[in-house]
């Protein structure tokens, strides 16, 4: 594998893996330090709220701190470490976007349509939220764009809007899963003919009270666990109300053949400049929420193998869970291996699309991997001081530490990652004598441009690319939601905001 091969196969675990794992720990302080009030709405509204006021200033913060220190290798460290935090911010705002839709949906019960079959109401909340986020994000586009043509990109309202402009699709595309979950929830229990054992009260109307705020107030608070956001979604832990794998492998299959079409037949959006920002937005919006469906989907099955199947069969959680970070593992490398056949480059739009979606895949899968091993570690192990006032502030202290040490040791492990494999392939091209062609570095970019992730990694592993920046389109750093290759919530800003 070439050398510029291997810098960007360690790329896309950075941008697809690390990132996502990270910003998960991160958007889950609130859970593991206040377990009861995180599964409130009024609790998690809130936190979303201040999520998404602080992150957007704390991303400026940082993409300024960049801006400044950019080139000065001696600090590659810090920056590798203020550059994770600030492309985390739109996938920390996603998941706790996509928190407030787990506490509500599973509240929402069916309906029965024209007397004759039996609908979700989701979709009917699924539908205007959707026409709501689509309108909002082509004010919010032109506004970014026209509305506010002096303020300085990393300023906090732009930060904002970019976040806003990304983080919206992966909670769209959440939402559309769970509406698509609960229909054939609906379907499966006609054809197994056990539609009162679904539907307990025998009504029409699911049972989800297990779920609901007020039953969580009444465990005890010695003993008191969150549940992960899939958990309040999907309504797993109550019993004949959770899609069975099976279902789910026929939903994976269904939706990617349904996504691949949707994906090739709809038009290309106009670019940001052509001004037609309405037409723009509905058309990525449903190629993204589209793709994210899909992926959702793909890891519904995937991840539940293991959860649910390898768990009941085995009678261990642990095993359940090593099952899915299995599955997680072998779908990185697959997708990983097959795109650095084909040199991380594609040649047409739908083939773009289709490799996002693989990218999604990989990163919803480690999404709900890192959901539930914070759900298994939660509490410390500190259950002596459960129940006393100061306890959640314990645990807040822990998990804020444990956060910064983690997403630093992130930032090393790539940092020798990248090192190392880059010295093993320059090697080996040596060895072949194609160094000189393997080295050049413009084969990477697409468009006079080259993501900052890149451009982090290759500093890291020693490669100079003053050679390449004067091909840049212009001369201001593009980090975080503005680079091309971001990460899950803010990748799709490369057509968005960027």
């Amino acid at each position: 594998m070439s050398v510029i091969v291997t810098l960007q196969a360690i790329q896309f675990c950075f941008d697809w893996i690390v990132a996502t794992v990270v910003a998960v720990n991160w958007c889950y302080t609130f859970k593991m330090s206040f377990p009861r009030y995180s599964e409130t709405i009024l609790g998690w509204s809130l936190y979303t709220l201040f999520l998404l006021v602080s992150l957007p200033f704390l991303k400026s913060v940082l993409l300024k701190r960049l801006e400044s220190e950019d080139g000065k290798d001696n600090k590659v460290t810090l920056q590798g470490w203020t550059y994770l935090l600030s492309i985390t911010c739109g996938t920390a705002v996603g998941t706790a976007m996509s928190g407030l839709a787990a506490l509500t949906f599973p509240n929402l019960d069916t309906m029965t349509v024209f007397n004759v079959f039996n609908c979700p109401t989701g979709v009917f909340v699924a539908l205007p939220l959707t026409i709501a986020f689509v309108l909002a994000q082509s004010y919010i586009e032109w506004l970014y764009h026209i509305g506010l043509p002096s303020y300085p990109k990393t300023g906090w309202l732009k930060s904002m809007l970019t976040i806003l402009l990304c983080s919206c699709w992966s909670t769209l595309g959440y939402i559309w899963n769970g509406v698509w979950d609960k229909e054939l929830q609906i379907i499966d229990g006609y054809m197994a003919m056990d539609y009162a054992y679904l539907f307990v009260n025998t009504t029409g109307t699911p049972d989800f009270r297990q779920l609901s705020p007020a039953s969580l107030r009444l465990q005890s608070a010695n003993t008191y666990k969150f549940k992960t956001i899939n958990d309040m979604m999907y309504g797993s832990t109550v019993d004949g109300a959770a899609l069975e794998v099976g279902w789910k492998l026929y939903k994976a299959a269904v939706t990617i053949i349904f996504a691949a079409m949707v994906l090739y037949l709809i038009p290309e959006p106009p670019p940001v400049d052509d001004r037609r920002w309405l037409t723009r937005r509905v058309r990525l919006s449903v190629q993204m929420c589209t793709l994210t469906l899909a992926a959702y989907a793909t890891t519904d099955a995937g991840y539940d193998f293991g959860t649910e199947y390898v768990e009941a069969l085995t009678g261990s959680e642990v095993l359940g869970l090593a099952a899915a970070y299995t599955y997680a593992v072998l779908l990185s490398c697959i997708v990983c291996a097959v795109s650095a056949i084909f040199r991380f480059q594609t040649q047409t739009q739908f083939q773009k699309w289709m490799f996002l979606m693989a990218c999604y895949d990989v990163s919803y899968a480690w999404w709900y991997c890192a959901q539930e091993s914070l759900y298994q570690i939660q509490g410390y192990g500190l259950s002596a001081i459960d129940g006393d006032w100061y306890s959640g502030w314990v645990d807040l202290s822990i998990a804020t530490l444990t956060n910064l040490l983690m997403t630093l040791l992130w930032v090393i492990c790539m940092k020798y990652v990248s090192k190392f494999a880059v010295e093993n392939a320059i090697r080996n091209a040596r060895k072949r004598g194609t160094h000189d062609e393997e080295l050049d570095l413009s084969s990477v970019l697409n468009g006079g441009n080259i993501s900052d992730s890149f451009r982090f990694l290759a500093s890291c592993s020693g490669l100079d690319l003053d050679s390449v920046d004067v091909l840049r389109k212009d001369d201001e750093a593009r980090y975080g939601t503005d680079a091309p290759g971001g990460v899950p919530a803010d990748v799709a800003c490369d057509g968005g905001a960027a």
